[in-house]
């Protein structure tokens, strides 16, 4: 795997990552910026 994974990876890919704390982690961080992205458009 290359190390360029980021936040901007699809959900499909992220959730067919293994069971890890570092696909977690990722995870978190991928969610944590779309729910920002959601809540500065309401506001």
């Amino acid at each position: 795997m290359s190390s360029s994974i980021g936040p901007d990876i699809p959900y499909r890919f992220s959730y067919e990552l293994p069971e890890t704390a570092k696909s977690r982690r990722y995870l978190a961080v991928f969610c944590k910026q779309k729910v920002q992205r959601i809540a500065r458009k309401n506001t």
